[in-house]
């Protein structure tokens, strides 16, 4: 069954479509096992008819640019254009540089620990560098970059697949192993098996130099960011790289794997959204 599982999951991640409704309708009523008897629960998180719903809602552009939740990064300044009657302002989004508000705080409302670190997993594997619901940020150590960098290897769809499974409560032995220095890694296996499902360094290759990473960082505009980028990558040849860990990644790990566990199994009961009309009223 648990194999099933999986197998199912790396289908769904390989396939990339935008579906219309008539193929989505296929998709949930293909049966997927030998059996026949297996098919997509329409409830569940599989089902691309949430996903289609989500996408033409914005949901999760709504939801990462506008959460109260998170800190947002902005900037309202006075144009040159100004005059002694009319006034003129310029409002920068920077939704890269955005921060999770933590908990606690007099003076502050309060906010639970599940809420504060699912934001800043959210602002993790969406930093949205270009105002847009993206993925890529121009980082070292981004859950992106990791994916690219295992994208030949099965473990990437495995870790994705494991992710997806503890979101749904589903406890999964994924772990960080942390016994060597300079050594760690993700490690989903069972204990009675010497079969690991995932086995991936956590140290990676610099994509920039230090210096360079660091410029990025200081850079005010997003075109600073890509002029210095292409400059950079012309040069790398010439350039020791370093050994960045993959910080990121590791709490997104952590983040998932603690869905399963108290004390965020009572945080995320407290945070539950209603689900009908009358738990609204």
């Amino acid at each position: 069954k648990n194999g099933m599982i999986m197998k199912l999951l790396i289908m769904m991640y390989t396939v990339c479509a935008r579906l219309e409704m008539s193929g989505i309708q296929n998709i949930c009523e293909t049966p997927f096992s030998i059996d026949k008897n297996t098919i997509i629960n329409h409830n569940g998180p599989l089902n691309p008819l949430r996903t289609y719903i989500m996408h033409k809602s914005s949901y999760m552009y709504n939801k990462r640019m506008f959460s109260q939740e998170i800190n947002t990064d902005y900037s309202l300044k006075k144009s040159e254009k100004s005059t002694e009657n009319e006034h003129f302002y310029i409002y920068t989004r920077n939704p890269e540089n955005d921060k999770a508000y933590k908990c606690s705080g007099i003076g502050r409302r309060y906010t639970p620990n599940y809420l504060y670190y699912y934001h800043k997993t959210m602002i993790y594997m969406f930093p949205c560098e270009n105002n847009n619901l993206s993925i890529e940020p121009c980082r070292n150590d981004s859950f992106t970059r990791f994916l690219r960098a295992h994208c030949n290897e099965v473990d990437s769809l495995y870790l994705l697949a494991a992710l997806l499974l503890l979101s749904e409560g589903i406890d999964v032995p994924i772990a960080i192993e942390k016994n060597i220095h300079s050594g760690e890694r993700i490690l989903l296996k069972f204990d009675f098996d010497e079969f690991s499902f995932i086995d991936l360094p956590l140290w990676l290759e610099s994509i920039v130099p230090k210096e360079a990473d660091q410029q990025m960082h200081d850079a005010s505009s997003v075109a600073e960011d890509i002029d210095l980028y292409i400059r950079q990558e012309n040069i790398m040849h010439e350039v020791e790289r370093i050994m960045v860990y993959q910080k990121e990644t590791e709490e997104i790990v952590q983040f998932f794997k603690s869905l399963c566990i108290e004390p965020f199994l009572s945080d995320l009961e407290k945070c539950r959204e209603p689900e009908t009309q009358s738990n609204f009223n």
